[in-house]
């Protein structure tokens, strides 16, 4: 009896049965392994750790920039406002505002015969702001000279 079975079914039949049960890689195959997977994940992930860093990095900057602008402004208020103060005296006073402690000083300025040539009072005019930031006490100070009548002292 003559062999119906064409050659091409006995081989497809052959690859199948050596192939049933195993893993194997095709040459047409398409795709990544697992572990080239994993890898990929694993440089994603520290890329954005370092990109998420960077970003926390500015947003604190941000904040420390705005909070010392604030301190800055409230700085100079204060000194501008002792500065035209009519009834301004030696001493020192003090406060807080939104989380902020001022102090403004105004101490005598000169030696006493420089006192005696000037026609007023010189008084050095200190105010230091001081604040709390990331853990740690910051603070500025900004000064001037201004000129007391004589009877203010």
């Amino acid at each position: 009896m003559p062999n119906l079975k064409s050659p091409t079914g006995d081989r497809r039949r052959a690859r199948k049965a050596a192939g049933r049960g195993k893993w194997r890689a095709h040459a047409d195959a398409r795709g990544f392994t697992l572990l080239e997977l994993l890898i990929a994940l694993a440089i994603l992930s520290i890329g954005l750790t370092v990109l998420l860093a960077a970003f926390s990095r500015g947003l604190e900057r941000g904040r420390s920039d705005q909070a010392e602008a604030a301190a800055r402004a409230l700085a100079s208020s204060l000194l501008s406002q002792t500065m035209v103060e009519p009834d301004a005296a030696i001493g020192e006073t003090g406060g807080a505002s939104n989380g902020y402690v001022w102090r403004v000083r105004l101490e005598p300025y000169g030696t006493a015969d420089d006192q005696e040539a000037w026609h007023g009072l010189a008084a050095s005019v200190s105010v230091t702001v001081m604040w709390r930031q990331s853990h740690r006490s910051r603070q500025i100070t900004l000064t001037s000279l201004r000129l007391l009548a004589q009877g203010d002292s």
